[in-house]
This record gives structure tokens, sequence and C-alpha cells, in this order.
């Protein structure tokens, strides 16, 4: 009978020492970490960054008016590089990157944005 229940044991230690907080913390950690750098941002986060993207055109040509300055679609384009470095991924996975498409349709918004004035 103790040769049974050794290894049922020895199997309820494990469990415990894998549910300590310090393995629980740092297996939060590595998926929270995990997570930034492989996952393509949802669809509901790029809407939020396109908008975001709006705004930061809109007060773009906010401020090139305030200067008195000529607002043209270089102009923005050149404002687009600057501000909207910190787009989110649109492809998840290992090589987790902006497509093309993603790049192409965040300076589509700010320049119509910035050269507009309004969303």
């Amino acid at each position: 009978m103790a040769h049974a229940e050794a290894p049922t044991l020895e199997l309820t230690r494990k469990r415990k020492k894998l549910m300590s907080p310090r393995i629980l913390v740092a297996a939060t950690a590595f998926l929270c970490i995990g997570s930034i750098t492989s996952c393509a941002a949802s669809y509901d986060e790029r809407m939020e960054y396109l908008r975001e993207t709006s705004l930061r055109g809109i007060e773009t040509n906010s401020l090139l008016r305030g200067q008195g300055k000529e607002i043209t679609v270089e102009s923005c384009k050149n404002a687009n590089l600057a501000l909207n470095n910190d787009a989110p991924s649109d492809r998840g996975g290992p090589d987790a990157h902006k497509t093309e498409a993603w790049a192409q349709l965040i300076e589509e918004t700010f320049v119509s944005a910035c050269v507009s004035g309004k969303f």
C-alpha cells in the first residue's frame, strides 16, 4: 500500500511547487512579454490606433496652420514618419511586423486628416 501512495504524494508535492507564487509570476510575465512581442494587435486595437492617427493628423494640421505654414501632402507625409512610428503589428508570430498594406493605411489615414483637418 505504501508504494501506491508514494507516487500520489510526490505528484501532489510537484503540483504545489508548480503553483508557487514565484512560478506563477514568472509564467504570467512570460505570457505578457510574449504577447507584446509576437502577437498581432486585435482588430479593435488597430481601429483605435487609426482613430488616434487621425487625431494626430488633425492636431498636426492645427499646428501647421498656427505657424502659418502651407499644408501639403508632402509635409503631412513627413510628419507621419515622425509621429507614427509606434504602430502595432498586424502580423503575429515570431516574425511580427507591420505589413505594407497596414503601414500604407496608417499613412493614408494620417495624411488625409492632416491635409483636411478633419476625420
